[in-house]
């Protein structure tokens, strides 16, 4: 029985994705490799408005990122966030949740409050 339950945890925990550990702050050229794994076509990405900010203390990434989708066109930019621990949330449009445009209303809110704090 302890056997069983140690094997089905090993398993469970094998497939709990782990974010990359990257050194003391989060980089622009890392926050867009993140994004790039979570596109389609990663080698289309193309960047603008990427700054980095602080969110409760912690850097983060936002900008806006335009990729090719399934049909080889593309689909117009979208709003990212890269968190420091490597979690990426971006605005796209598939949302089943309702959420779209979060994202970038997030992303604008810690731009001006990062622009507000380095123009003093």
């Amino acid at each position: 029985m302890k056997a069983t339950i140690l094997a089905v945890a090993t398993a469970m925990a094998a497939l709990v994705p782990v974010a990359p550990s990257w050194p003391a702050g989060l980089t622009i050229e890392q926050a867009q490799e993140l994004v790039r794994d979570n596109l389609r076509d990663p080698e289309s990405a193309r960047f603008r408005n990427v700054q980095a900010g602080r969110l409760d203390g912690e850097d983060v990434v936002c900008g806006l990122v335009n990729a090719k989708n399934a049909y080889g066109g593309y689909a117009g930019f979208h709003a990212f966030l890269v968190h420091e621990d490597g979690k990426v949330l971006m605005d796209s449009d598939a949302d089943p949740d309702g959420l779209q445009g979060t994202v970038g209303l997030i992303c604008s809110v810690v731009l001006d409050i990062a622009n507000r704090t380095t123009s003093k």
